[in-house]
């Protein structure tokens, strides 16, 4: 079930990242604070995604008993 739960999390930020690129792209941002603010929420939900993939990186190495390789 983790392997299901870290998959679906992870489609689910792709998707809010897909389209919140795709709206600023579009013009969505009428003012630059609505333009840093879409910036800033790409900015998260990257980060997120990246933390997240390395915990599935993570998940895979205990699994495959490759921990001393992690740093």
């Amino acid at each position: 079930m983790p392997d299901k739960l870290l998959s679906t999390l992870q489609q689910e930020i792709r998707a809010d990242l897909n389209d919140i690129a795709d709206d600023l792209a579009g013009g969505a941002a009428k003012s630059f604070d609505q333009y840093m603010k879409l910036v800033g929420m790409i900015e998260g939900l990257a980060r997120a995604e990246r933390h997240l993939l390395d915990l599935v990186d993570i998940q895979e190495r205990a699994e495959t008993g490759e921990m001393g390789m992690i740093q």
